[in-house]
This record gives C-alpha cells, structure tokens and sequence, in this order.
C-alpha cells in the first residue's frame, strides 16, 4: 500500500508541487478575506459596502476582455512550447501586446460610460478608482507560472501583497467616508503583485520582450477569440447576478448576496487549485482515465464541504456579518450548492473539451448557457418575480442546463469514460 502511494506520488510530483503551493495560497486567500470582511461591513454598512461591491464587479467584466482567453490558450501554448524560450517569448510577448491593447480599449470606453450613464456618475470617482483593478489581469501572468507549472511564484507573490492590503485596511479605512480606501488599495495592490510578477518572467526565468508582426498578434488573438466568448458567456450569468442585484433590488442587497458570493466562491477554491494544477498534464498527456479520477475525487470532496456548509451556515453568516440574517442564510445555502455542479462542469468542460481539442462544443455550451440565463431573467422581469432568492435560483438553474449540455456532447464524442 506504501509503495503504491509512493508509486503514485512519484510519478505526478510535479501535480503534488503545484498542488501544495496552490493550496498555502488558497489559505491565505481564506484567511485574509475572512479578516476584512466583517471590518469593512461594520465600518461602511451595508449600503456603502454594497457600492463598492457594485464598482468592483462591473471591473470583472473589464477583467475578461483584458484576458480574452489567454489564460487558458497561453497556459496550453506555453505548457506545450515550455522548452523551447524563443517560442516562450514569442508567445509572452503577443499576449502583453494584445493585452494592453485591450486594456486601453476597455479604459476610453468605461470612462465614457462613467460619463454618460447617470447612474454611475453619481459615483464617479469610486467607479474611476475601481477601474484600475485590472492592473491584476494586465500585468500578472498566471497563465505563464501554470504553463511551467510553477505555482510558487504565484503563491508567494500573492501571499504578500495581499498581506500589506489587509494591513493597509486597518490602518486607513477608520470610517465610511474612508470607502475609497478599498480600491485604491486593490488597485496599488494589482499594480505592484503584476510588476514583481514580470520580473520574474523576464529576468528569472530569462523570456524577452520581442516586437511581433500583425499577422502573429492576429493568429494568437484568432486562437483566443472562442475562449473569449465563452468565458464573456459563463462569467455573464456568474457576475451578471450582482449587478442586476444592484439595479433592481438595491445596494443593501448586493452586500448580502455578496456575502453568499463569497463564501461560496471560497469552497469552489479546491476545485480551481486542483483544476489549475492538472490541466497542464491533461493537456500534455490527454488521459481520460485520469481525468475521470481526478473528476471523482473532487466532486466527492466538494460534496463534502457543501454538507459541512449547509450545516453551519447560520453560524457562518453570523461570524461573518456581525448581526444573524436568515435571508443571507438561505442565500448562501442556495448559492453554494452549485460548487458541486461547477465541478462537474469545470472537469467535463475546461479540463475535457478544451484538452481534448473540442474547443468549440465548450465555446458553444457556454454560450447557449448565457441565452437561457437571459432568457429565464428576462422571464422574472416580465412577470415582476426579481427577488435575491429567484435571482439565486436562476443561476443555479443556468449551471444545471450547462452540466446536461456539457453530459450530452461528452457522450457524443465518447469522452465520458
């Protein structure tokens, strides 16, 4: 039994490696939020706090035209290419110069709808700030650090940026009026974790910055353009949630959907970490019989998790808000269901169809999957039924009708087992 354990241990080190750095940064990522959350909702309040969710959710979307795909076709390029530097600096350089590119793109047309649209001129300036969150998406190559698989990098450079922020908040956000703080300090934050990043890339791990022609800025931007869509259409239905929170409910309400957001985004961590630190191999190696394992193990981990949750939710929401809220209770244990079906999708989608080379069966599942998100809340609109508990349920009706288009091709294409 020991040598088998051994046997195996040796053969996927460098999955173990990656899987240890991974799982130090996620407990760090645990941590450090469970540390400034209840801070901030006391000090700005639910409504305030609330606003600045609402800033820093409209700058996701920013996030995924900035990373139009690259995080997953420069994690397979560079795993696939991760011996060769002429290649590795081909590949870095067109992604940076693709990126900032969009990056000012993103920033003229927010800026101008910042201008226009009543509704966040308001608030300008905190709508201003929080734009500058995309430093981390501009800047910080984590596909680069999956591709060599050397999470290392990733782990500790995160690690202690995010523990001067978390300093930082205490220090500076004393009172509401101090709410500008928050993104200010993600923005330096952004800024800084993506410089040291790059040095590492083109210093430490010796990759150069090459001029590159149209026609291979075009090739890569064309290889990215699907993973775009569909990452533009699942991300639509995930974060798309809180902002029709905003508009239609209220800002109070965007905090205690927040708070469900977020702790249900803390138990899909596992299955990130263990996704991120297998996709490498799977891409390399295309072994199904791995991948179904891998799949198992975290589905039954997960469920796990979900049921220890489910229990202590109260507890939970408690700890977290400060004041017992049975609202944000049902909320969370809505919300939090779908880590198990995420799982699912995550090992049946990104890390089957996508290795395997179905890129547009994926493309095309997440695409549809947004439609009938749009569709089910367009339905609640006419009908008036928007509430946080229908909104909830929406999107875990979005992920169901995702998991059976994601069971249906893969069988079609017999990659089920």
């Amino acid at each position: 039994m020991i040598k088998t354990i051994k046997k195996i241990a040796a053969k996927n080190k460098k999955i173990i490696e990656n899987f240890s750095y991974l799982s130090l940064l996620q407990f760090f990522s645990l941590l450090f939020p469970l540390i400034t959350y209840p801070y901030l909702l006391r000090v700005l309040g639910f409504e305030i706090y609330g606003t600045v969710i609402f800033a820093q959710s409209l700058t996701m979307f920013i996030a995924i035209v900035i990373n139009f795909g690259f995080n997953i076709s420069g994690t397979k390029d560079i795993a696939c290419n991760r011996g060769d530097k002429n290649e590795m600096s081909k590949i870095v350089s067109s992604i940076y110069i693709l990126k900032i590119i969009l990056w000012f793109i993103c920033m003229i047309l927010y800026f101008l709808a910042i201008y226009f649209i009543p509704f966040l001129r308001k608030d300008w300036l905190l709508y201003v700030v929080s734009f500058f969150l995309s430093f981390n998406d501009l800047l910080f190559p984590t596909w680069f650090f999956q591709g060599i698989e050397k999470m290392k990098y990733i782990t500790f450079i995160n690690i202690g940026v995010r523990l001067l922020f978390v300093v930082a908040i205490f220090i500076l956000v004393k009172v509401r009026e101090d709410y500008l703080f928050v993104p200010i300090l993600n923005a330096l934050g952004a800024l800084l974790g993506g410089i040291i990043a790059m040095y590492f890339v083109f210093n430490k791990e010796k990759v150069r910055f090459v001029k590159q022609s149209q026609n291979t800025l075009y090739i890569f931007f064309y290889e990215s353009l699907p993973l775009f869509l569909s990452s533009l259409s699942t991300q639509l239905y995930v974060k798309a949630n809180k902002l029709l929170v905003g508009v239609f409910l209220g800002m109070g309400e965007v905090a205690i959907y927040d708070l469900g957001e977020k702790i249900t985004s803390i138990l899909k961590i596992p299955v990130s970490m263990i996704s991120q630190a297998t996709f490498p191999k799977i891409s390399r190696e295309r072994n199904l019989n791995f991948v179904n394992k891998v799949m198992l193990f975290t589905t039954l981990s997960i469920s796990i998790l979900y049921a220890v949750t489910f229990h202590f939710s109260s507890w939970i929401v408690e700890a977290l808000s400060g004041v017992e809220n049975e609202q944000a209770v049902d909320i969370l244990r809505i919300l939090s269901f779908s880590v198990i079906i995420s799982a699912l999708n995550l090992f049946l989608g990104g890390n089957r169809l996508l290795p395997f080379g179905y890129k547009k069966f994926y493309v095309f599942n997440t695409i549809f999957s947004c439609i009938f998100y749009f569709f089910g809340f367009g339905l609640l609109w006419i009908f008036k039924l928007i509430d946080l508990y229908t909104v909830c349920y929406m999107y875990l009706s979005t992920e169901f009708f995702m998991l059976i288009l994601n069971i249906y091709k893969n069988k079609k294409l017999n990659l089920l087992f």
